[in-house]
């Protein structure tokens, strides 16, 4: 498999949000109540978008981290640097799904196309806390476990 470099990019600003009642992990009834910050990631190799992610994080003992300037254009290390949250393990689920409009236009694929669809929920060093991901993955030209590390 070949090795692949990926440059980061978020997509506009982080919001708070109340969780969508359907999410895709269970949550508990604390980040229920605090609410769910959610921010967008895109993911390319030499200008190619391959991967188009959301993030939930709860709103729990995150002051101003909508307000606050990424580190590195990275949300992980954001969370790493900024309020000392690392992931420490990770939950996820595989899937296929057809593009939407939104996946399709920042992946730059059709509507229709068949994506790579995983959902993840990590652990973190902070004990109670996790916070979840939704990524869409265009394998036309790379392998998933070159997208996936």
């Amino acid at each position: 498999n070949e090795e692949i470099t990926l440059q980061s990019k978020i997509i506009g600003r982080p919001s708070i949000q109340a969780w969508d009642p359907a999410f895709f992990f269970p949550i508990s009834e604390a980040e229920r109540q605090a609410g769910c910050i959610v921010a967008m990631n895109l993911h390319q190799s030499q200008a190619t978008p391959v991967m188009f992610e959301y993030y939930y994080l709860p709103n729990i003992n995150l002051p101003g981290f909508i307000m606050t300037p990424f580190v590195n254009d990275s949300i992980m290390e954001s969370l790493r640097v900024n309020y000392h949250v690392e992931a420490s393990g990770v939950e996820q689920e595989v899937s296929c799904v057809l593009a939407k409009a939104q996946e399709a236009q920042f992946l730059k694929v059709s509507v229709g196309s068949p994506l790579v669809y995983v959902w993840r929920r990590y652990t973190t060093n902070r004990m109670g806390y996790y916070f979840y991901s939704v990524s869409f993955c265009n394998t036309q030209q790379y392998s998933l476990s070159s997208l996936i590390v």
